[in-house]
């Protein structure tokens, strides 16, 4: 019987709609399910009386050839279907001793810049040179990527020596290489709050992307809001003969014999489709969807230990105010009460509403049609934490939440205290508002079924962006994901990619083309091999804490939690298993956020008169295989060589007989044992489980 659909899509997010439109477009028969009554996900509008409010758009990125929006939506036709405006200027921000326009010419806010910090002239320069080469060389890394080039992770230096140098660092390093003046750090780090992490610990390239796109290549606001970029993308959809259904909700992917062959809805109507994309967050759409059962147990511990991302606070403003005529400026004024971003971060998780940073977003200059003549539109948004005030007076019941009298004092009372401080900003807000709306974390969840109702999907920190974030590809050969809680992180732009890429690994899988995912591999025997005694798989790892020879470096389970842990235990006869192990690993991860690889050595039983001699010989090994690591990485993340003077490492592992066969322990993000191997083929073993992980 002929499969009725090649893709049903799981949800109409952006990334669900740009995959869908995508296959559509490429011929492909597809079918939409959204459990919402319209499209959009996060990115939806709705209409208020005389008012239309868009529930997360502010601006989008990179319209102009080059942005990252552009490439998403240029075959669609889209471009051509909606008009957008280039914001200028794109945003205003309000520090208590500075005010600085963010013009839309990125020379003309360099320049301003300068002005108000003119010692920092050449370090303000060299900072957007900086980040302007990251979102190039990541540009090209894409293109790369499509072209499949020779050299794998030796050219990455090279290749995109910016973005190398970046990857590993949080924002707040990246800019302290550069500026000197903490004050102008944060002038800079502004838009930190689109990224939903401190400069501490965000992602360098994550701010320095979303900078890049909307400074180089222009931010933009669709005239008709977000709903008119939907709205044509569903036309899209329609014009190839895809199909959307609103009000169905998907309960159920189906597996049979290790691949998916369908959903079910929570209607209890079965669908048969050769692919399932997903757009629904990855936890709900892994841990409950497919079940724990048909994926490898660490990817699951990756998909469920991931921390979310912050959520937000919104309140929607209906005005009889004409702000545009009376000489309002900016699309978007970002407003902070102090030059300590982290701490501002710190105030969002406790709920100190006086401290946290907003943003007041004006759409009237660029969608008229949001508010009748002589009116506007503005939106209050602050960044805000889940368990806010025991999960906003619910408990964490969250049946009928909106019907408790304890969650509506709650939502009133920080609306009232954001309405204020926004009032201080724009004299006479309240007495012009005729129309107001409140969304809570809660709301957010509601409408998207997101987890926490994140809204960057995982959080963008330094171990979760990029090459360490989950891709568009499961474990799963024709299952797929699409949108923030994947490569290449949250904001509107990232999900229109997100969802062309699931699209490309779609016809892939379709046109039969080599795939990576491999369907046997949650089914894979991880304690084949075993050594008798050693630590079980599925138990917690023994800790352990051993100082790294040539680096210096203190290597322990705790350090290690976040990213899966390769550990090889071998002695002087076997160290050639441990060059094939990190070779097999860093030709598949190269990057060491992805994973780390350590080999322990015990020398539990050498008298300690020999110590200093086995010292000197590890640091000259350390010496030479550090001259293996390619140009522009830190030898200290890759050569990890662990002397176990005491032996406790190798007793807490029951590790034994290493001097004929090394062995392998391979630990999850979580500190949970996957693997454990000792015998032939421990490179393949090894990579066989660690590449969900």
């Amino acid at each position: 019987m002929e499969i009725p659909w090649d893709a049903i899509i799981i949800g109409a997010g952006l990334g669900g709609l740009s995959a869908a439109a995508h296959l559509a477009k490429a011929g492909k028969r597809v079918l939409v399910l959204e459990q919402g009554s319209g499209p959009g996900g996060y990115a939806h509008g709705t209409q208020r009386g005389d008012y239309y409010f868009d529930f997360s758009l502010h601006s989008m990125d990179g319209i102009s050839p080059g942005g990252w929006a552009h490439a998403a939506l240029r075959d669609l036709g889209v471009l051509d279907e909606v008009q957008f405006t280039r914001l200028d200027p794109y945003y205003v921000t309000r520090f208590p001793e500075h005010e600085v326009t963010a013009h839309a010419d990125p020379v003309a806010y360099e320049a301003e810049l300068i002005r108000q910090f003119p010692d920092e002239a050449d370090s303000i320069r060299s900072l957007f040179d900086e980040m302007f080469a990251i979102y190039r060389e990541t540009h090209r890394m894409r293109a790369d990527g499509d072209m499949d080039l020779p050299g794998g992770p030796d050219a990455m230096p090279k290749r995109y020596p910016h973005l190398i140098h970046a990857i590993t660092e949080s924002w707040g390093q990246l800019v302290a290489r550069h500026i000197r003046d903490p004050k102008l750090q944060a002038i800079i780090g502004t838009l930190w709050t689109y990224c939903g992490l401190p400069p501490a610990r965000l992602s360098a390239p994550a701010l320095a992307l979303v900078w890049g796109s909307a400074h180089h290549y222009g931010a933009y606001y669709p005239r008709g809001g977000s709903m008119a970029l939907n709205h044509a993308l569903e036309r899209v959809i329609a014009l190839g003969g895809g199909e959307l259904r609103y009000g169905q909700r998907v309960e159920k992917v189906l597996v049979r014999d290790g691949l998916v062959c369908g959903v079910r809805t929570a209607g209890g109507e079965e669908l048969p489709a050769q692919v399932v994309i997903s757009n629904a967050s990855a936890p709900s759409t892994l841990l409950k969807m497919v079940g724990g059962e048909h994926l490898p147990a660490g990817y699951l511990t990756r998909v469920d230990t991931t921390p979310d991302s912050l959520s937000t606070f919104n309140i929607f403003i209906g005005l009889d105010r004409d702000f545009a005529a009376e000489g309002w400026p900016p699309h978007e004024l970002f407003i902070s009460e102090d030059y300590d971003l982290d701490g501002q971060y710190e105030a969002i998780q406790r709920g100190d509403w006086e401290r946290v940073p907003l943003v007041i977003a004006h759409y009237t200059h660029a969608n008229p049609d949001a508010a009748p003549k002589g009116g506007a539109v503005m939106t209050i948004m602050a960044l805000a934490p889940w368990a806010y005030a025991d999960t906003w007076g619910t408990k964490g019941d969250l049946a009928s939440y909106s019907t408790s009298s304890e969650y509506q004092r709650i939502k009133q009372e920080v609306a009232d205290v954001l309405l204020r401080r926004a009032e201080q900003h724009v004299p006479g807000l309240r007495a012009a508002a005729r129309v107001i709306e409140i969304a809570t974390p809660l709301t957010n969840a509601q409408y998207t079924l997101n987890r926490s109702g994140a809204v960057f999907g995982y959080e963008q920190s330094v171990e979760g962006m990029y090459l360490c974030r989950l891709t568009e590809a499961t474990p799963i050969a024709n299952l797929f994901l699409a949108g923030a809680w994947t490569v290449p992180g949250g904001g509107q732009s990232a999900a229109l990619l997100s969802g062309m890429d699931a699209a490309k690994h779609t016809l892939g899988y379709l046109a039969g083309d080599p795939h990576v995912p491999q369907a046997e591999q949650a089914s894979l025997e991880r304690a084949l091999g075993a050594p008798q005694g050693a630590v079980a798989v599925g138990q917690q790892a023994p800790e352990f804490r051993i100082t790294a020879v040539g680096s210096g470096r203190e290597v322990s389970l705790a350090s290690s939690l976040g990213r899966p842990l390769v550990l090889v235990f071998a002695s002087q006869g076997t160290t050639a298993a441990v060059g094939e192990i990190n070779a097999a690993v860093r030709a598949a991860l190269p990057l060491p956020g992805q994973a780390t690889v350590a080999s322990i050595f015990d020398f539990g039983n050498v008298p300690a008169l020999f110590h200093g001699m086995i010292t000197f010989m590890l640091k000259r090994a350390y010496k030479e295989s550090a001259q293996g690591v390619p140009a522009g990485f830190d030898p200290a993340d890759y050569v990890m060589i662990l002397p176990d003077w005491s032996g406790q490492a190798c007793k807490a592992y029951g590790i034994g007989g290493v001097e004929k066969q090394a062995a392998v322990v391979v630990i999850d993000r979580g500190g949970v044992v996957q693997g454990v191997f000792q015998g032939d083929d421990l490179a393949g073993q090894t990579m066989r489980l660690l590449q969900w992980m």
